[in-house]
């Protein structure tokens, strides 16, 4: 019940901190008059009053996740749930991740800022497979049905996670471990922080050097630069690191720029969201270029896209018309729901704070096939839990 408790706090300070980016992202734009993250010094053409409203529905999203967590986490369902057989679960993640590893340097297989992958059929029958089990979420989940104590499984999975990341040229896994120990660990790192007050006082002012080489160490992985990229700290922070945490900016742009991303909202079929979510299932048909993120920037580089935010796709979908925008607040909403239902029938304390977990990353994008990918990756882990379990009754048998 305690670790429950201090899950919950964690969870709630992750919402407080992402109301922080979100919040900084708004001042930025309102004292500098230029905007962050994506838009990095691109002109704010917007009156306070309307960059106040889009710091409101920047945070509304955000709030709506919370209030589903909270819901779910106060709901007792009647029905059997699945358990889980811990030992079958860490011999798979450390196969997976070590697999995903594998086909990303042999193949660039999700590699960030570089063209789909080439590979024999053979192979490419494999990986496909492979693809369905997403490493992220598999790693996160053995994080979290792992007993507190167990560190050898924690560094582990953290440390082929990481390898993983710097592998696909993503900085994305610092973020995962950094949410991961707030909602598991919150309780420890608070005791860390104290403990260590006057040192990490003492080392707060390096962080920035870190930040700056660790964007160019990304660029360098990418082959998007020489790595020598420099910022002035506020510049560096607040608009560069923080700017990429928050959709602030990427929200703000559609109603800065509404006649042009009015205009273009014409030439996207109603359905467009639904259709970019079933890329997840075929990607043959349905095609990565005939969605929103590809036009969010003029001339925009071929293989990159851009987050419009959950609240900015749902304004494209207005500016499409209202079935579309209710079409897809509907599919986001229920998605949402599936997630923490899903979630909720498999048995460990923290399946509540895994699915809030799964969706920050949704949420924060607003990308259809992101949304899509969290209910699809957890129905295959449900169904592949109850294989496991199977298995291994007949083990006993």
């Amino acid at each position: 019940m305690k670790e429950e408790i201090d899950a919950y706090k964690g969870c709630k300070l992750i919402l407080f901190i992402n109301i922080f980016y979100i919040t900084i992202s708004y001042l930025y734009a309102l004292i500098r008059k230029e905007y962050n993250g994506d838009f990095l010094d691109i002109p704010v053409n917007l009156n306070p009053f309307f960059l106040s409203f889009v710091w409101i529905i920047s945070i509304i999203p955000f709030l709506g996740l919370w209030l589903l967590y909270k819901k779910y986490k106060k709901k007792h369902i009647p029905y059997k749930k699945v358990y889980i057989s811990i030992g079958f679960v860490k011999m798979f993640v450390f196969i997976l991740l070590i697999s995903h590893i594998f086909v990303t340097l042999v193949f660039g297989v999700g590699k960030a800022g570089f063209s789909v992958y080439q590979a024999p059929s053979f192979i490419k029958f494999f990986i496909q497979i492979l693809l369905r089990f997403d490493s992220t979420m598999w790693g996160v989940f053995l994080i979290f049905i792992c007993s507190k104590k167990d560190y050898t499984t924690l560094l582990w999975t953290i440390l082929l996670l990481s390898i993983l990341g710097i592998t696909r040229a993503s900085m994305g896994f610092l973020f995962f471990t950094f949410w991961i120990t707030i909602i598991k660990y919150n309780k420890e790192l608070l005791h860390f922080l104290k403990k260590y007050f006057f040192i990490i006082c003492i080392i707060i002012p390096t962080f920035p050097f870190f930040v700056e080489f660790a964007y160019n160490q990304r660029d360098i992985l990418r082959k998007a630069g020489d790595g020598n990229i420099k910022y002035d700290k506020n510049t560096l922070l607040a608009g560069k690191l923080v700017g990429r945490l928050s959709s602030f900016s990427n929200t703000a742009i559609l109603i800065d720029k509404g006649i042009y991303y009015y205009i273009i909202a014409q030439d996207f079929d109603t359905f467009f969201y639904q259709k970019n979510m079933l890329i997840m299932i075929n990607g043959s048909v349905f095609s990565k270029k005939d969605v929103p993120e590809k036009v969010l920037i003029e001339n925009g580089p071929e293989n990159a896209s851009f987050m419009l935010g959950t609240s900015g796709i749902l304004i494209f979908s207005l500016y499409k018309s209202t079935t579309s925008f209710f079409i897809n607040l509907f599919s986001i909403i229920i998605i949402c729901i599936l997630v923490f239902k899903i979630l909720k029938t498999i048995n460990f304390s923290m399946n509540n704070e895994y699915a809030f977990f799964i969706l920050l990353g949704p949420v924060l994008s607003g990308v259809g096939l992101e949304y899509f990918a969290c209910l699809l990756n957890a129905i295959i882990l449900f169904i592949t839990l109850l294989f496991f379990r199977a298995f291994k009754k007949l083990q006993l048998n």
